[in-house]
């Protein structure tokens, strides 16, 4: 991918946004690379504020903020431990300071409400099929039907338009799968705000080692490679310009694909 694709300004992974005072807000986008699952309070209270106030996102890999986490002194210094008890054993009682899952009490506000995509199971690997190839991330790079060998797995995450969705949520690839046995489907899906701000979501884990075909496990297929550097340029050049849903709108086609 082209180094000049990302014209936005960037932090590293160390400086997580929210949890310090002075966290920069000036960027034009803020990129999540992959399987960015646990999430402070402060830090989704700031991306929110940021998307909300313009700033686009975009979610590289699946399952991003599913665990609610806090911050913790160590001997090291303060907010040095990570903190995330999976169940209701954690000790801390106050609401505003409990982990466990961001889609269950006390928080009961799901990463879908921020991502747009909601996560859905592992492990699978299956493919990853174009349903709309003509919004502006997908025009002239796939056709409808085509299919991403190997490209949904080991995690994916999904749109359900009824659960803490925004909308409007266009589905640009839409792949029907089986996961423990169970009848599921992977999205790739771009929403949009009042803000302006565009919200891109690849809902797969193996998005990002495919733009270097270096996936592991049979992963990212022949020719999946080429088609997501291409739209993840596209994304990465119109997300670098500023809030990308006043040139690029999203279409709510979800329940296209999905009941609810």
């Amino acid at each position: 991918m082209p180094t000049d694709a990302a014209l936005f300004p960037a932090a590293s992974e160390r400086d997580r946004p929210g949890d310090r005072p002075g966290d920069r807000t000036w960027a034009r986008a803020v990129i999540s690379l992959g399987h960015d699952e646990y999430w402070s309070p402060a830090m989704r209270r700031t991306v929110t504020a940021a998307r909300d106030r313009g700033v686009n996102l975009a979610f590289l890999g699946a399952n991003a903020l599913y665990r609610r986490i806090r911050f913790e002194a160590s001997r090291v210094g303060p907010d040095r431990t990570e903190v995330n008890y999976k169940s209701s054993a954690d000790p801390i009682a106050d609401p505003a300071q409990v982990t466990t899952q961001w889609g269950e009490l006390p928080s009961n506000d799901p990463g879908s409400s921020l991502v747009g995509t909601t996560y859905g199971c592992n492990v699978v690997k299956d493919d990853m099929v174009a349903v709309d190839p003509t919004s502006w991330l997908t025009r002239d790079i796939v056709h409808a039907g085509q299919r991403l060998p190997a490209m949904v797995g080991t995690e994916y995450d999904r749109v359900l338009p009824d659960r803490m969705t925004p909308h409007p949520i266009q589905v640009l690839f839409h792949s029907p799968l089986i996961c423990r046995g169970v009848p599921d489907h992977s999205d790739v899906a771009y929403y949009t705000t009042r803000s302006g701000a565009g919200v891109f979501s690849s809902g797969t884990n193996v998005w990002v080692c495919a733009l270097q075909n270096a996936c592991a496990d049979g992963y990212g297929g022949p020719g999946a490679g080429p088609v997501v550097v291409a739209i993840t340029t596209r994304l990465l050049t119109v997300f670098g310009q500023g809030p990308a849903g006043t040139r690029y709108p999203a279409r709510d086609t979800a329940r296209r694909y999905v009941g609810g």
